[in-house]
């Protein structure tokens, strides 16, 4: 079990980090930096594009194997992260590609469904950069995770 990743948390709102125990079996432990999944009320570490609709954030807390204690989640944050070699512009939309507890995390460009995060850069070729994570505003946008609730 790793306890750090690539990712490194510039900033969260306290307001929107919740904790939740964890998944915390052999294979599947938390590390600082994972992006984090909520499934059957338990936290998991993300590991497939298709788990967009599940992404509850970026894990500030880590548990060990076996642990299954609360980890404790960002869901709106600034991270710096890797991302495939390409230019980026302000606010693309941003998929996961790779990574897995405490790896080295990758996303790629996405305007599509898929998105989880948005780059907060203008840039030419890079392949580290500054986004956003807002899980609430993926919800009010695209109903993921959360229902949206109805007035």
């Amino acid at each position: 079990m790793a306890n750090t990743s690539n990712v490194r948390v510039l900033w969260y709102d306290p307001a929107f980090a919740v904790s939740v125990p964890s998944h915390a079996t052999t294979s599947r432990v938390v590390a600082i930096g994972d992006f984090v999944t909520l499934e059957s009320n338990v936290f998991d570490v993300m590991d497939a594009v298709g788990d967009d609709s599940l992404f509850a954030g970026i894990a500030i807390s880590a548990n060990a194997s076996g642990d299954l204690n609360a980890v404790t989640v960002a869901s709106v944050c600034k991270i710096r992260v890797a991302v495939a070699s390409a230019s980026y512009g302000l606010y693309d939309g941003l998929k996961y590609s790779l990574g897995d507890n405490g790896t080295d995390w990758v996303l790629i460009a996405d305007g599509g469904a898929n998105t989880i995060a948005w780059s907060m850069q203008e840039t030419g070729t890079v392949t580290t950069l500054d986004v956003l994570i807002h899980v609430p505003l993926l919800a009010i946008n695209s109903g993921k995770l959360f229902t949206t609730p109805t007035t």
